[in-house]
């Protein structure tokens, strides 16, 4: 009997061990969990109602700053445009001055080259007239020389009377001519006054092919100054027309 009691004991033990386990065991395990659970909830809720706080004080901080940017952007623009404004009024009398200086330097400029100019062109046209005179010496010195060399040989020089008449009635193209000469030439004038009158006609023949007619005349009474050196006069039909075919007044001529 005593050994059955033994037996039936610790069986008895077991089975309320197993018991424990699988009710009280369960209960226990399932209000763990449970507390748990409510933990990670209020855990939860907790993250979530801080999440909420951060992202609204976060949107409200953009809020703010987006209106502080706006806000600072106007006090920018207008002090930007108060200080284009008042760097214009205090530049702009200056700026003005600057100007009128320049313009008054530029004209100033503008005479100097100017009275520049016409000095170098005076200058460059007294060296003209200096140069001018020198050369019209040398001319007038060559040309007496040459007319005194001339008149040494009588034959060149009635061919050069000769050529100084037909030229003047080419010139006149009259068909009654007087001559007046030089009293020292009237003598070569006559011994060649009718050949080149002959000339004339052939030349105005062959240049205009037609017929002239030509009365030429030496007049011997009235005489050409005697500073027309290798002079020529020429009157035309009732001395309406006179041509000089001369030097004229040599120093005259040359002044």
């Amino acid at each position: 009997m005593a050994t059955t009691r033994q037996d039936s004991d610790p069986q008895k033990r077991i089975d309320q061990m197993k018991n424990f386990i699988f009710t009280d065991g369960l209960k226990l395990l399932y209000a763990e969990a449970r507390e748990r659970a409510g933990k990670n909830t209020t855990h939860t809720k907790k993250k979530k109602k801080n999440l909420f706080k951060k992202k609204k004080l976060k949107k409200l901080k953009n809020g703010k700053m987006k209106i502080a940017k706006t806000k600072a952007n106007e006090i920018k623009m207008s002090a930007d445009a108060e200080f284009q404004h008042e760097k214009g009024r205090i530049l702009q009398p200056e700026r003005i001055r600057i100007i009128q200086e320049y313009d008054k330097k530029k004209k100033q400029l503008e005479i100097e080259q100017r009275i520049e100019f016409s000095k170098r062109v005076n200058e460059s046209r007294l060296q003209v007239l200096k140069e001018r005179e020198k050369l019209m010496k040398q001319t007038q010195e060559k040309t007496f020389q040459k007319l005194a060399e001339l008149k040494s040989n009588r034959k060149a020089y009635e061919k050069f009377v000769k050529s100084l008449i037909i030229q003047g009635l080419i010139r006149m193209d009259e068909r009654i001519v007087e001559i007046q000469v030089v009293k020292e030439d009237l003598e070569v004038a006559r011994a060649v006054t009718q050949d080149a009158a002959r000339e004339y006609i052939q030349i105005m023949k062959q240049q205009s092919n037609k017929e002239v007619t030509l009365e030429i005349k030496l007049d011997e009474n009235d005489f050409l100054p005697a500073g027309a050196v290798g002079g020529k006069n020429y009157l035309g039909q009732y001395f309406a027309i006179q041509i000089e075919n001369c030097f004229g007044n040599f120093d005259a001529y040359f002044k």
